[in-house]
């Protein structure tokens, strides 16, 4: 009996941790269907500061984990637009976090601050 509260009461701590509530503002997909990205509003808490995220998945390979792949503050001034099969444009308005060049072989191009 003491092992199974044990075990509810671990599911129940680490269930807490990490939540995040996620807002997803646009969506696009590459043209060749490969890709796909996300520009999602990110809240995961009183003590972390909203955030805005770009995501890419790789659509042909579900096993492959999602990729936030820039951050911003807070900040609605995001746009993602596919120009190609593996080039995805981020226009962007905000402080960055953090932005990646790539992801697997998808190029990433900014504009804008």
């Amino acid at each position: 009996m003491m092992r199974i509260l044990l075990l509810f009461v671990a599911l129940g701590l680490s269930g807490c941790a990490g939540v995040c509530d996620n807002i997803v503002h646009e969506k696009g997909t590459s043209p060749g269907g490969r890709y796909s990205a996300t520009v999602e509003q990110r809240n995961c808490g009183a003590t972390t500061e909203e955030a805005f995220v770009v995501v890419i998945h790789d659509r042909g390979n579900m096993l492959d984990p999602h990729k936030d792949v820039a951050a911003y503050d807070g900040t609605d001034g995001i746009d993602v637009r596919w120009t190609g099969d593996d080039q995805l444009t981020i226009s962007r308005n905000g402080q960055s976090y953090n932005e990646l060049d790539s992801w697997h072989d998808a190029e990433i191009v900014y504009e804008g601050e």
